[in-house]
C-alpha cells in the first residue's frame, strides 16, 4: 500500500473512531429552541416553568461577573494564540476556534434570553 493511501485510510479510520465510537453526545443532548417559549431537551418538550427558569438562569449568568471574566479570558486567549504567538497555520486556526466557541456560547445565551 502506498504512503498516500495509508494516510487516507488512517484519516478515515480516525474520523470513524472519534465520530462513532467515542462520541457520546447526540443532537438530543442539546437544547433546541423551536419557537419563543417552546424549548426541547433530550427529545422532551420543556414545561413553561422549566423554560422560564432556564431563561432566568441564562440572564443571571450573562450578567454575572464570572461570565464577563470568562468571556474576556477566552477572547484574550484567542487573540494571543491566533495573532500574538501564532507561528503556524494551526496556531491561527486554534485562535479562530476559540473566537468561534466564544461566539457560540454568547449567541446561545442571547437566544435563551430573547426566546
Amino acid at each position: 500500500m502506498e504512503s498516500s493511501e495509508q494516510t487516507i485510510l488512517q484519516k478515515h479510520l480516525a474520523r470513524f473512531i472519534v465520530g462513532e465510537v467515542f462520541n457520546t453526545i447526540t443532537e438530543e443532548d442539546i437544547l433546541k429552541i423551536k419557537a419563543p417559549g417552546v424549548w426541547e431537551h433530550k427529545s422532551k418538550l420543556l414545561s413553561p416553568g422549566q423554560v422560564k427558569a432556564l431563561k432566568s438562569e441564562a440572564q443571571l449568568f450573562k450578567e454575572s461577573g464570572l461570565w464577563k471574566i470568562l468571556f474576556a479570558e477566552l477572547q484574550w486567549l484567542a487573540y494571543k494564540r491566533g495573532y500574538v504567538e501564532s507561528k503556524t497555520e494551526a496556531d491561527l486556526i486554534a485562535g479562530k476556534l476559540l473566537t468561534y466557541l466564544t461566539n457560540v456560547i454568547n449567541t446561545k445565551l442571547n437566544r435563551m434570553i430573547d426566546n
